[in-house]
């Protein structure tokens, strides 16, 4: 089921943006700076380092270029 459908049907206020780029950092800090979401919602998968292993290289990066909360959801989980 589609996750977007869902939350709309529950009266929750989503908006689906696709970017494209070099920097998956930037432009999701871009696309925060443009849309100012409430929460930015990101699957991390895990994989090597210590940050990296809790937040991913694109998550750890991109929080610190943004002020808004960002919940993250572990794959599979």
């Amino acid at each position: 089921r589609n996750v977007v459908a869902s939350l709309r049907e529950q009266n929750v206020s989503v908006e689906v943006l696709v970017r494209h780029g070099k920097s998956p950092a930037r432009e999701i800090a871009e696309a925060i700076h443009d849309v100012q979401p409430d929460l930015v919602v990101m699957a991390s998968h895990g994989h090597s380092g210590f940050k990296d292993l809790i937040f991913g290289t694109t998550i750890n990066s991109l929080r610190h270029r943004v002020k808004v909360p960002i919940l993250i959801v572990r794959h599979g989980q």
